[in-house]
């Protein structure tokens, strides 16, 4: 593994399948640094899958301020396109956490 862009390419086990770990931390850390549109369905308590938040380009307005720009537009891009993260649910209120609560409880193996 290179990178973490290449983890979400390469790593394709459910949550259910393979726990939360420190890189899927670390993504999803990362992911708390976009910046979302102010109508975006990300900031209702309903939220929004992250394929249907990153799936569909424009990508540029959520990642201008970030470090790096390019490499964070391609990993939103994995993300979305990502078995293993494209059906979280991104939701800056409410419900996000209990997600993130149920990925916490997923069966180690």
């Amino acid at each position: 593994m290179a990178n973490i862009i290449d983890y979400v390419r390469e790593n394709t086990d459910s949550f259910s399948e393979r726990a939360l770990n420190r890189v899927d931390s670390l993504i999803f850390s990362w992911l708390a640094y976009v910046r979302y549109p102010e109508d975006s369905p990300v900031r209702t308590k309903e939220g929004q899958t992250l394929y249907e938040t990153f799936g569909f380009g424009d990508l540029l307005g959520m990642v201008a301020p970030m470090h790096d720009p390019r490499q964070t537009e391609e990993l939103l891009e994995a993300v979305a396109a990502s078995p293993r993260f494209k059906d979280v649910i991104a939701c800056l209120q409410g419900r996000g956490a209990a997600v993130l609560r149920d990925l916490l409880q997923a069966p180690r193996r």
